[in-house]
């Protein structure tokens, strides 16, 4: 990534990534170019800014959870089962991870022909999407609410 590297902060649990800027490399490193920036040990590092983040509800358990832009929900449901969404085969092949999107649809990613094709066998509109296909695009709101298996 141009202007910094992602790498996840030494003294937290969480696997979020942090945004190390060039700046903060070359003064604190002596680092000066792109190829010396790349092998840079961020844990090492003292100031670091978090990444763009998105916050994500689940519906109906109302889990809510902030999560870096770039991460894949299905990540993010393994990483918090309290979230609630059920996964199968995680290659949108059997939908039993659709979700209505309630809101922020603009900041997922777009979904592609596999996802369509399964999402048209069970007759859903636009609204719904499999959750083990879905990537966070930009930092937003977003609600997704689990569909009930019928």
């Amino acid at each position: 990534m141009v202007g910094g590297c992602y790498t996840p902060a030494p003294d937290r649990p969480s696997r979020r990534p942090y945004k190390v800027t060039h700046g903060v490399c070359a003064r604190v490193f002596g680092v000066s170019d792109i190829t010396g920036h790349k092998a840079f040990d961020a844990a090492r590092c003292c100031v670091q800014i978090p990444a763009a983040m998105a916050r994500v509800r689940f519906e109906p358990s109302g889990f809510e959870v902030d999560v870096a832009v770039g991460t894949a929900l299905v990540d993010v449901c393994d990483d918090h089962p309290e979230a609630e969404v059920p996964f199968s085969c995680r290659s949108a092949s059997c939908g039993t991870c659709r979700c209505f999107v309630r809101e922020g649809a603009d900041a997922l990613s777009k979904a592609e022909d596999d996802e369509l094709d399964v999402l048209e066998v069970f007759g859903d509109g636009d609204d719904v999407r499999l959750c083990c296909q879905i990537q966070l695009d930009k930092d937003a709101r977003v609600v997704l609410e689990v569909v009930e298996p019928e």
